[in-house]
């Protein structure tokens, strides 16, 4: 009689990047891989604790509404977010709002229907390509490419879409970019380093 298989998620090292890595089973039957930080580190071992346990009080299952989130279902989200963060001295939501989403709008308009987690550098792409074909300033289309980071920061944070997702939108956007920008690669940086140039 065959060995029931473990539910327990086996932890591993991810040798290119020196990271603990495991694989957990979605609600939708897809796998996916879950980088839980430096190996042998405690913060990977932490995390690692915590995944088990959640993996364990789901039937060994790794819940995630992400599973089949599009672009759009994560949009109307942000916005909320966004709405009720960045207000004006009144209370009432600051023009910076309406100016972050005027830019997110090219991801509904190009990407709305696609999944938060197929999207990477090729899309990131498009919507530059897009904004260079409407006569955007070079300098609107860098602000764009942040824009678009920040928001997948956000639902890396909320747990909407695994970190891989941001790290490649990151490598996407080029060595230079980067550096004028001042951005950082390192996925574990605070929100607040990330929040856009607002008020």
């Amino acid at each position: 009689m065959p060995r029931p298989r473990s539910q327990v998620p086996t932890l591993r090292r991810h040798t290119p990047t020196n990271q603990a890595v495991c694989t957990v089973r979605l609600a939708n039957g897809r796998r996916t891989d879950l980088y839980l930080g430096p190996w042998k580190s405690a913060a990977s071992k932490a995390e690692y604790g915590r995944v088990v346990a959640v993996v364990a009080a789901n039937g060994g299952i790794y819940p995630s509404s992400a599973d089949d989130l599009s672009v759009d279902e994560a949009l109307v989200q942000y916005t909320k977010h966004i709405t009720a963060y960045y207000l004006d001295p009144d209370g009432r939501p600051s023009r910076s709002v309406e100016n972050i989403k005027s830019v997110l709008g090219y991801l509904t308009r190009l990407f709305g229907e696609t999944n938060l987690a197929d999207f990477g550098p090729p899309q990131l792409k498009t919507i530059r390509n897009v904004m260079i074909a409407e006569g955007k300033a070079r300098r609107s289309i860098n602000m764009a490419a942040v824009l678009v980071r920040q928001f997948f920061r956000w639902c890396v944070s909320e747990q909407l879409v695994a970190k891989r997702a941001l790290r490649s939108l990151l490598l996407g956007l080029g060595l230079g970019l980067r550096f004028r920008l001042g951005l950082r690669l390192r996925i574990g940086a605070s929100t607040a380093a990330a929040r856009p140039m607002v008020r």
